[in-house]
């Protein structure tokens, strides 16, 4: 197993926007793609060992924060710049689900293994995350909701990490 964690902006000019900005939900959206590319170009891993449609069952993308918000995007939505036919087991972990698109397939046509979402009891981001299962679940996705004493904050996202792991391929 590859774990990779790289500056997540797909166009450094999000570092200068805040979650409150008008323009930021659409911002980071036409950036997740040049974060996918850039996942693709520098993790060379992909496929190692594993051929044709099975390839997507040794592939996983998840993420914590932001990089939740574009681990979700890139697994769950189809659109060509996304990349969810690649990848069978997707998580975020404190994602920011109030700039998710919700993917336009059901849960049974994504063909997941595995959709994990978790986020701490104390985060603000909890009651988004939560609604973004709910919406989910109406799709029919089998979600792994997780919830977990703590904030915004690393220790809550490494034991995610932990824990998601165990349960991939």
């Amino acid at each position: 197993m590859l774990v990779v964690m790289p500056l997540g902006y797909g166009d450094m000019a999000v570092a200068s926007k805040k979650p409150s900005d008008n323009d930021f939900g659409p911002f980071l959206h036409r950036t997740t793609p040049s974060f996918g590319r850039f996942c693709d170009g520098n993790c060379p891993a992909r496929g190692v060992g594993v051929q044709g449609d099975k390839k997507r069952e040794g592939r996983a993308i998840a993420g914590l924060s932001m990089g939740g918000l574009q681990s979700l995007d890139i697994g769950l939505n189809t659109k060509a710049e996304n990349r969810a036919s690649e990848f069978a087991w997707v998580g975020g972990f404190s994602a920011a689900a109030p700039f998710l698109q919700r993917p336009a397939v059901s849960g049974q046509a994504s063909g997941l293994r595995l959709l994990w979402i978790g986020c701490g009891t104390s985060d603000g981001l909890l009651e988004s995350n939560r609604k973004l299962i709910e919406d989910l679940q109406t799709k029919g996705y089998t979600v792994k909701a997780v919830e977990k004493p703590g904030a915004h904050i690393w220790p809550v996202w490494q034991r995610d990490l932990v824990d998601f792991v165990q349960l991939l391929f």
